[in-house]
């Protein structure tokens, strides 16, 4: 977990300096007026940015949470973070510090923090009754679980506008154009999405409880401010509902879900290409194409990626392949789509892909060896022992 928090540190002050355009500054005054003043206008994109940057980061310290003075010191420790964070960015004129920047920032933390205090509590509910799942192996899928709901639903803000409704429904009523790589797309996802189920709600739940509930997730997108629902939505999701009894548990249909998923995941990345065409450039720069563009845009598309890896990822580790295996697959896999992507039209090939699936090696590894981790097994006999001398 330190080292999840070490890295996430390092991702926010990679998101915030770059491109790195330094420029000597003199500290004046006027630096803590311009960051005390709320600027006239704050971009909608901006701010769910801001608050989904600082949620992970949250997340992490909400899992280690052991009573309110801690969760207190944690939220003072993300707000000087992110105010510090915004004074730095003086030096980097590219950037501009903000004090609804911070206050943002500050709120994705606070969410985050009750998020993984409230992880933290499940996981001690389920060690009380004796189970195997841990907090660590608890938090993971929940998380995962959660990230799909914020893609289906971003940017997060419900509305009851009827115009809003039937602008969302007119890609699945008026126009509808389909997509196999998108709907395979789709319903790879919401398997996986019903598998992490499993995993996170042993004591409760079956795979019609999480098929009925996709369904309601998918209905309630028009009511999301810029939501819409497609053919492909549709069609995905109710896939996914036929496929599900057979892959909603067994070693064996796991593995079939991992295979089948990577390769439908790497053929959503790649395609369509055309060799015919002129390469674009390739960047190697990581995050270059969600740092310069649309911020709300490439949020969602960050949210589903880091699900979609993250998920895959998980669930090959859950299954027991070792973790320079999984790093190796997911490198190689997604660094050869991501170059095919070099002849493909309106799409930007970087590295940054390839990064996020080794991360999520990196991250989920210690926690999972086969079905549980060595702490875990340790933890488990333990319990078994005192039981027999009770």
């Amino acid at each position: 977990m330190k080292r999840l928090i070490i890295l996430l540190i390092v991702l926010i002050g990679y998101g915030s300096f770059f491109p790195f355009a330094y420029v000597p500054h003199s500290p004046s005054w006027s630096d803590a007026a311009q960051l005390a003043w709320w600027p006239s206008r704050v971009g909608f994109g901006d701010a769910v940015g801001n608050v989904l940057l600082f949620t992970p980061l949250g997340l992490a310290l909400g899992a280690r949470a052991r009573n309110i003075g801690f969760f207190l010191l944690a939220f003072i420790a993300v707000s000087v973070f992110a105010a510090l964070i915004q004074y730095v960015q003086f030096w980097f004129p590219s950037r501009v510090p903000s004090l609804s920047d911070i206050v943002f920032n500050a709120v994705g933390g606070a969410l985050g923090l009750a998020l993984g205090a409230a992880a933290f509590a499940a996981g001690d509910d389920a060690a009380e009754r004796g189970q195997a799942a841990s907090r660590a192996r608890m938090w993971v899928p929940l998380t995962l679980i959660l990230l799909w709901v914020i893609y289906r639903w971003f940017p997060l803000v419900p509305t009851l506008d009827w115009q809003n409704v039937k602008n969302a429904l007119k890609p699945l009523l008026i126009d509808r154009t389909w997509s196999i790589t998108r709907t395979a797309h789709d319903a790879v996802a919401w398997l996986m999405w019903f598998r992490l189920c499993r995993y996170a709600f042993r004591d409760w739940g079956n795979t019609a409880l999480w098929v009925g509930l996709s369904f309601m997730i998918v209905a309630a997108g028009p009511f999301f401010v810029r939501n819409t629902v497609s053919l492909n939505n549709v069609m995905g999701v109710v896939i996914a509902a036929l496929i599900a009894p057979f892959v909603a548990r067994g070693k064996s249909s796991l593995g079939w879900l991992i295979g089948g998923s990577g390769l439908v995941l790497l053929a959503w990345i790649a395609l369509p290409f055309d060799f015919g065409l002129p390469p674009a450039p390739f960047a190697w720069v990581p995050m270059s194409g969600f740092l310069t563009g649309d911020l709300a845009t490439n949020t969602a598309a960050l949210i589903e990626k880091v699900f979609l890896f993250g998920a895959w990822v998980y669930l090959a580790l859950y299954r027991g392949a070792p973790a320079v295996v999984v790093a190796l697959a997911v490198f190689c896999g997604l660094f050869a789509a991501e170059w095919v992507q070099k002849w493909s039209p309106d799409r930007s090939p970087e590295i940054t892909d390839s990064l996020i699936g080794v991360i999520a090696v990196a991250i989920l590894s210690p926690m999972l060896s086969g079905n549980f981790t060595k702490r875990e097994r340790r933890k488990e006999n333990s319990h078994q022992k005192q039981s027999v001398t009770v």
